[in-house]
């Protein structure tokens, strides 16, 4: 293995290892119905009865922390170290398991709010408005430059492509609001569902890491 791949390896791996254990303490707050991320942890770790959970997980946090410490000075970890990091990630998370509070659906009601309020409204292009607005200029153009028929077939034609213009672009802005409108209800009735679930939001919902596959 090269040098590059190994250090790319290792700094995957940290990273991997950081966000397993950040995932592992949001879920257990959000089995008590608290919304709190990693910059607000402290604040929470220190509150009854969650303080002796943590106190009593100090030893496997430091040692986390110290292999984290040494990959910073070192800019590179071994195997074994991996692999003690990873063995006390799961006794942490099998400790936090088991002292779940019940609520459930918190992790599930944040996602929902994060996928809605990361809907756009959007409207797909009108495929004839380009052709359209053409035949329009071709139409007024022909008009204005001939006589008798030829001018009221260029003019028929360009009230036509002025008329289908306008009617496709008010479906178009008819559907805009349509797709506008459900994307706020989706976002209201996700706000609502978490609400009814959520005890205490230490961090704002919206400040929350984005859940992208749940397991909860």
């Amino acid at each position: 293995m090269t040098t590059a791949k190994k250090a790319q390896e290792d700094a995957e791996f940290v990273l991997s290892a950081q966000a397993r254990l950040n995932d592992a303490v949001i879920r257990y707050f959000a089995s008590y119905g608290i919304c709190v991320n990693k910059s607000d942890m402290k604040e929470m770790c220190e509150e009854e009865p969650h303080k002796k959970i943590f106190d009593g997980l100090s030893k496997e946090i430091d040692v986390i922390m110290e292999n984290f410490k040494l990959y910073n000075d070192m800019s590179t970890i071994s195997s074994a170290r991996k692999e003690k990091i990873m063995l006390t990630i799961y006794k942490i998370e099998e400790t936090l398991q088991e002292h779940y509070g019940k609520v459930v659906g918190l992790i599930n009601a944040l996602a929902k709010v994060q996928d809605a309020n990361a809907l756009k409204p959007s409207v797909s292009p009108v495929p004839l408005l380009k052709p359209l607005l053409a035949l329009a200029a071709l139409s007024a153009a022909a008009s204005f430059a001939a006589s008798g028929i030829a001018e009221l077939v260029g003019f028929l034609l360009f009230i036509f492509s002025a008329t289908t213009i306008a009617i496709l672009e008010i479906r178009s802005k008819t559907k805009l609001k349509k797709t506008t409108a459900a994307i706020q209800n989706k976002i209201a009735e996700a706000n609502k569902e978490f609400d009814r679930v959520v005890v205490r939001e230490i961090t704002p919902r919206s400040k929350m890491p984005v859940y992208e596959i749940i397991n909860s």
